[in-house]
């Protein structure tokens, strides 16, 4: 297996300067939980990536200001590690951040952050894309600061229908795909989270109708039914006791249902809870020091034996072993030397 690690390579701000060499190619040894460092793709801010297991394709954003021209950059997988660079195109929005392969390999969708936008690319059987739609979002959200227009921060395909969250409106949209008007929007059936929480990904039961939004600014997961899109429970990341600003990342769900992780950025913790089979609701088990500070975003491995964290701030990557039967972690070793990452992502060698 090869576990890919990308991060930004430019200063973002007076906190984030970003050292990484591009995109880290790591060889995994699924045993060991310990990598070795095959080489390495030189992008510019490669903060988010999606591997297309239907053509052997890496597609990746360049996190950037929309003056500074955007791509969406293709690179085909020749093989234990190598890979030759084959398509770009521009991307119509500001500072991309997150991108989504469709379930047939088909269409990769991608969430500008800056613009408020998202745009979906057909992907040819060549493995190039072609650029299909925009869709822009309006409106802003209560926070002055963090919520003065849309800011769409991922895009995730489920079934038949492609979402995005927009952490500037406080929503998850929902569209859906006509016969020949591309997608379009089912307000009926977007996820509302709390005016000012800011949701930011979310993740779907992949047995059950229910779909897991995580808010940054509250610290929150909501829990919603697909049927219907009303709210089951609300849940916080951290403590009553927390009196600080919530920074919450990333979230992932067990391939059997039973467990949910989120990153919290403020307190560098990885927090895991039970889902209850029936109602889809969450319980604590554990808050866990993610070992890295500034937990961006983490990955649980193909066999969810283990589980690795993006240390933003700390310029490296923990690893932990994971318990599949009670969803817990216990920190294993540290892979040093990853600068500034941002996101992990396997596929077969």
């Amino acid at each position: 297996m090869i576990v890919l690690v990308g991060g930004y390579t430019q200063k973002m701000s007076e906190t984030l300067i970003g050292k990484s060499k591009g995109i880290y190619i790591l060889k995994w040894n699924k045993d060991t939980g310990t990598t070795t460092e095959i080489g390495h793709l030189p992008l510019k801010n490669p903060s988010y990536f999606a591997y297309n297991e239907k053509n052997n394709c890496l597609y990746v954003i360049e996190e950037i200001a929309y003056e500074d021209t955007p791509k969406l950059k293709v690179f085909k997988h020749n093989g234990n590690g190598n890979y030759t660079f084959i398509d770009e195109k521009y991307i119509h929005g500001a500072y991309p951040c997150h991108i989504a392969i469709s379930p047939n390999g088909k269409e990769v969708a991608v969430a500008n952050y800056g613009t408020g936008n998202a745009e979906v690319y057909a992907i040819q059987k060549n493995g190039f894309v072609q650029n299909a739609q925009i869709l822009q979002h309006t409106g802003k959200g209560v926070n002055p600061g963090r919520q003065e227009g849309p800011h769409a921060h991922m895009c995730l395909y489920n079934k038949n229908r492609m979402y995005v969250t927009d952490l500037g409106l406080d929503v998850v949209k929902t569209y859906e795909k006509g016969s020949n008007t591309g997608f379009m929007n089912r307000a009926n059936l977007d996820f509302k989270v709390a005016a000012g929480s800011g949701a930011r990904h979310c993740v779907f039961h992949p047995k059950k109708e229910f779909v897991y939004v995580l808010t940054e600014m509250f610290g929150t997961v909501s829990v919603f039914s697909t049927k219907d899109s009303s709210l089951l429970q609300t849940i916080k990341l951290l403590p009553e006791s927390f009196t600080g600003l919530p920074g919450a990342a990333a979230i992932r769900i067990s391939d059997n249902g039973k467990f949910l992780y989120a990153s919290e950025r403020t307190t560098s913790q990885i927090i895991v809870f039970k889902i209850d089979k029936k109602t889809g609701e969450l319980t604590l088990v554990e808050r866990v020091d993610a070992g890295s500070k500034v937990p961006r975003d983490f990955n649980l491995s193909p066999s969810e034996d283990w589980l690795l964290v993006a240390g933003q701030s700390s310029n490296d990557v923990s690893v932990f072993k994971r318990n599949k039967d009670e969803g817990t972690l216990t920190l294993s070793h540290q892979i040093k030397d990853i600068n500034t990452p941002t996101c992990i992502v396997w596929h077969k060698a």
